[in-house]
């Protein structure tokens, strides 16, 4: 998804009334072990090397911009080469509670 439109996204939707749910991120931690565990390394110290091509949930935490709002944003749509892992808005609002967890 291009940038501007994330922004866009994400600066309308309090007005549409949408409201982001905090997730769980004991639940999001579990998902993210079945669904993105096999491209990405999702705890905070993988015991083994990952698909370099998927970043890891740690570096992902870190960037300045990562928000719950700001990973659920972006996992409402498919991004290739990421499958569409059609996940509810609950799952995507747990899978984005644990990565911000990451956050050093």
């Amino acid at each position: 998804m291009n940038a501007r439109y994330l922004a866009l996204a994400l600066a309308v939707a309090p007005s549409l009334g949408w409201a982001q749910a905090p997730g769980d991120a004991v639940l999001g931690q579990d998902l993210a072990r079945r669904w993105c565990g096999g491209c990405h390394a999702v705890e905070a110290r993988p015991a083994g090397p990952m698909n370099d091509a998927a970043p890891a949930f740690a570096s992902i935490a870190a960037r300045p911009d990562t928000t719950p709002a700001h990973i659920t944003a972006f996992l409402q749509r498919a991004h290739a080469p990421m499958p569409d892992l059609a996940l509810s808005a609950a799952e995507m609002a747990d899978v984005a509670a644990y990565i911000v967890t990451l956050r050093r």
